[in-house]
């Protein structure tokens, strides 16, 4: 057996290299071997050695390697918190619905809620990925943040997804919303009016100015119903398409003071949407009797149907309604023919007071 002269491990007397170190191995150092002691490594950096299995070296080795087990340790114990920490959340709740979506008009506002946000954070709130103007919003030392966010005129009508985000995280999944126009899914109309599906009242006692100069006083009372299944009503008859109801009105007329009696053939159309309202009334069709001063009869008739009087409206303010009315004229043709009969137009402003 030969020894290694630099290691000291045993080899054989056929070895030429050491198997451990890989010194070589002369002949006179097989003689020697049992006689000298090792030699230490004299330097690393000998092409023929391999030091990272040199002892010395492999402690070394061995600290990297534990250092590396370690920061990898941490890294995956870091990145393990962060992938198993819930992400925020958020909820939307609104007094005015559509379907099980929650909605909301210009000047309404939706209540808010969240978690998992980071604690004491100022939130950003986006509308489909844009953020909001909003007031300050902080969630609290737990993370969880509670307002109500009020709808400004911004916020165009149809569906959108709300998001929140702090400074460093942001809710995966948005919210839907819906936004409407004021009146809309319950929603209060424009300027303090009632909603399209409210029911209401309103009178409009007032008077409009012919177009000889004369004034004429009118009075309408309308009621809505705020349900298409059930047509609105004016002066008691309810208006719609198809519907017609039939008056009777008799007098005397200012300047021959020929006596008359006339049955008259209505229709209507009464709508509110949004704060606005529009009466249409519709003369289908007149039949009118008379007797003059000197004992004449006559019969006057309006044959087909003849748009008579428009009335347009909108609130302005709370419990304040105005707007126009316009009288066309009529005339009817008579027998006999020398006699004209006709109802004089006119047009004028109104306005009235609304208490819900």
């Amino acid at each position: 057996m030969a020894t290694c002269p630099r290691c000291g491990a045993e080899q054989s007397t056929a070895a030429h290299f050491c198997t451990r170190c890989g010194q070589k191995i002369s002949s006179d150092s097989t003689n020697t071997a049992n006689t000298q002691a090792a030699k230490p490594p004299e330097s690393q950096s000998q092409t023929n050695t391999i030091p990272w299995i040199i002892t010395p070296a492999g402690k070394a080795t061995s600290l990297i390697i534990a250092g590396v087990i370690i920061l990898g340790s941490i890294g995956a114990a870091v990145v393990y918190y962060f992938l198993s920490q819930p992400k925020p959340t958020l909820s939307v709740t609104s007094k005015y619905h559509i379907g099980s979506t929650p909605a909301g008009a210009s000047s309404t506002t939706l209540h808010v809620t969240g978690q998992y946000f980071a604690a004491n954070a100022p939130i950003t709130f986006l509308l489909d990925n844009r953020p909001l103007q909003t007031a300050e919003v902080r969630s609290d030392e737990n993370g969880n943040i509670a307002t109500n966010l009020t709808i400004s005129e911004s916020w165009k009508p149809g569906k959108h997804t709300l998001t929140a985000r702090d400074t460093a995280n942001s809710t995966d999944e948005g919210v839907t919303i819906q936004i409407v126009p004021p009146g809309e899914a319950n929603t209060p109309g424009p300027h303090g009016s009632p909603s399209n599906t409210s029911a209401f009242q309103l009178q409009i006692q007032q008077q409009y100015t012919e177009d000889g100069g004369t004034s004429r006083a009118f009075q309408l009372t309308f009621h809505f119903s705020g349900q298409p299944q059930q047509p609105n009503v004016a002066n008691g008859h309810p208006c719609g398409t198809g519907k017609t109801y039939i008056v009777t009105l008799s007098g005397s007329t200012k300047n021959t003071g020929a006596d008359y009696q006339e049955q008259r053939t209505l229709s209507c159309e009464l709508t509110y949407k949004s704060g606005e309202l529009t009466y249409k009334e519709m003369v289908i069709k007149s039949t009118l009797k008379y007797t003059t001063e000197n004992g004449t009869n006559g019969t006057c008739t309006i044959a087909s149907p003849r748009p008579f009087v428009t009335l347009e409206g909108a609130f302005t303010g709370p419990g304040a309604v105005s707007g126009t009315i316009q009288v066309k004229r009529l005339d009817f043709a008579c027998d006999p023919a020398i006699t004209s009969w006709f109802i004089i137009g006119g047009q004028g402003k109104w306005n009235t007071t609304f208490s819900q």
